[in-house]
């Protein structure tokens, strides 16, 4: 009789096991996920910062922005920034279309619970994620302002002359529910805030000033 009783509870006692188990490999996992998405952050934290210093040293050098004299010239402001800069330069191999992104500026798979994400593409040495976006135009008072994003979900080539227009851009910030589009505007050498985000394109859309925080705040 009591041996009896006793296999139902060697169920119970295994099946707990198992899910207490279950719940810890879970657990883990996403302590590793969570791990794995603030280098992921970090790492992009670091591409915008490469970017916004090598846009200061262009205009420092040259005395304008490179996305301004890159629409002047018709060529990727990427190709202006690694032909300015040796550091960038020794890093990409190959011509044309066929030229690498430098290493630590190349597209990264954001981490994801799921084997397969489809608004990610797959890493490549010739695409990149980061776009430069016009907030507002030059004025006789003010020169003109540039965003710097990581966009997950429109690579580009690292050559392309096309980039996203802020109506596009906006558009895909409003609908980037997973938060995995960063900024930085140049000027300020800082990651811009998804709340301040949305109220500088709404100025940028309406013709309004953009304000910039200075650096030294």
């Amino acid at each position: 009789m009591d041996g009896k009783q006793s296999h139902p509870g060697r169920r119970i006692l295994k099946v707990t096991l198992f899910l207490l188990f279950v719940c810890g490999v879970i657990f883990l996992f996403q302590q590793v996920r969570d791990a794995q998405q603030a280098a992921f952050n970090s790492t992009v934290k670091c591409q915008l910062g490469q970017v916004a210093l090598g846009e200061d040293n262009y205009q420092d050098l040259n005395g304008s922005s490179v996305f301004e004299a890159a629409q002047e010239q018709d060529i990727s402001w990427r190709e202006l920034l690694a032909n300015s800069f040796e550091e960038w330069q020794e890093t990409i191999k190959g011509t044309g279309s066929d030229r690498s992104v430098p290493s630590y500026l190349r597209t990264r798979k954001p981490p994801s619970l799921a084997w397969f994400d489809a608004d990610n593409a797959a890493p490549s040495d010739y695409l990149t994620c980061l776009h430069a976006i016009r907030l507002s135009e030059k004025s006789e008072e003010n020169e003109p302002v540039w965003l710097i994003a990581y966009v997950p979900q429109r690579p580009i080539q690292w050559l392309s002359k096309d980039d996203l227009s802020l109506e596009a851009f906006e558009s895909v910030v409003h609908s980037d529910t997973k938060q995995r589009i960063s900024c930085l505007i140049p000027q300020e050498g800082r990651s811009v805030q998804r709340d301040r985000l949305f109220k500088i394109l709404e100025a940028a859309r309406a013709g309004e000033t953009v304000e910039i925080i200075s650096r030294k705040h």
